[in-house]
């Protein structure tokens, strides 16, 4: 059987292994993993669904979420992470009837709109990130308590990746989020973390200092491998910063093909276990879109599984019998700081 721990609670979904997440980030524990003792959080929104404690203890879990999910959207694709998912035929939709955990929009402040595009010339009025993900997302979460009901108290995780002007799209960032702020994993300086149904998670260009910097903050951030070496007393800690996001093809030279090579498949296993053993959570982009790929990810604990294919993906770990939660991002109560 398998399962997972979320501080100290053993959560039972089918088939059991055991996992004890760090009280130090923001997103879902509760992933599949070869390592002993830890359940990754990351980045709100594929994790063993609990509901948060309170505020000041880490956001640690409240209690015991039991859950069972049929077909496509099977726990295991609550950790995929849909990459360009503005790219889908139908955005954000098709993410959430595969049951994917983590959602990616690109962004660019265009006369003062947020306009989703992964190029600045294929922007289009239209198309904003208010009218693709934020309004869609609180009309759902209203209507149903949270995005994926099946799973209560887990958190979808939403990564903004901002193209350019990082300082100048938070702040118009914000103004779209503070009437959102009831749905949202916040922190707040003297009282700590509150985990919401949707996690906001910045990527791409990222103004750190501002946001570190806040006394109230509805996002967190997206991390680079070289933050993990980082003196501690410098490194962002996970509940400001709980992903660590990396390029695939800089750090290793398997893309699919064949077996993975012994080396390179231990050398990304210990990486994923060292970002762990740290607190954070593991993402990388350009990853090739295939199964073998997404197979070795999945058997080596990364958090978050980039892909562009939501239903295949989920269909294929459900049909391989990866059942289990994602990983969830949970913020810590002093925010990392």
């Amino acid at each position: 059987m398998r399962g997972w721990k979320l501080d100290g609670i053993l959560i039972r979904v089918g088939c059991w292994r055991a996992y004890e997440p760090s009280e130090d980030m923001p997103v879902n524990h509760g992933v599949v993993s070869s390592v002993p003792g830890f359940a990754v959080c990351v980045v709100l929104a594929a994790a063993a669904g609990c509901a948060p404690g309170p505020a000041g203890d880490g956001g640690g879990a409240g209690g015991v979420c039991e859950r069972s999910v049929e077909g496509a959207a099977t726990p295991a694709a609550r950790r995929l992470h849909s990459h360009n998912d503005y790219e889908r035929r139908r955005p954000l939709e098709e993410a959430i009837e595969a049951g994917v955990g983590s959602i990616e929009a690109d962004v660019f402040l265009v006369d003062g709109r947020l306009l989703v595009a992964h190029d600045l010339d294929k922007t289009r009025p239209g198309r904003t990130l208010a009218g693709m993900y934020l309004d869609p997302l609180e009309r759902r979460v209203r209507e149903l308590g949270w995005v994926h009901p099946e799973t209560p108290g887990f958190s979808l995780v939403l990564m903004v990746d901002i193209k350019a002007d990082g300082v100048r799209v938070y702040e118009a960032l914000k103004e779209e989020l503070r009437p959102r702020a009831w749905m949202l994993s916040s922190w707040r300086e003297g009282e700590g973390v509150t985990r919401g149904a949707v996690t906001v998670v910045l990527s791409g260009d990222r103004p750190v200092r501002d946001v570190a910097a806040e006394r109230e903050r509805w996002v967190f951030l997206d991390g680079r491998p070289g933050d993990l070496e980082l003196p501690e007393g410098e490194r962002p800690g996970p509940g400001l910063m709980p992903i660590i996001s990396g390029p695939w093809r800089s750090m290793f030279t398997w893309l699919g093909m064949g077996e993975m090579p012994s080396r390179e498949r231990e050398r990304l296993r210990v990486y994923v276990s060292r970002a762990r053993a740290m607190g954070y959570q593991v993402r990388f982009w350009g990853v090739p879109n295939m199964e073998s790929v997404w197979g070795e990810l999945w058997d080596a604990g990364v958090d978050w599984i980039n892909m562009d294919a939501p239903g295949r993906a989920a269909a294929y770990l459900g049909a391989r019998g990866a059942g289990g939660d994602g990983a969830e991002v949970r913020p810590s109560a002093d925010g990392g700081r």
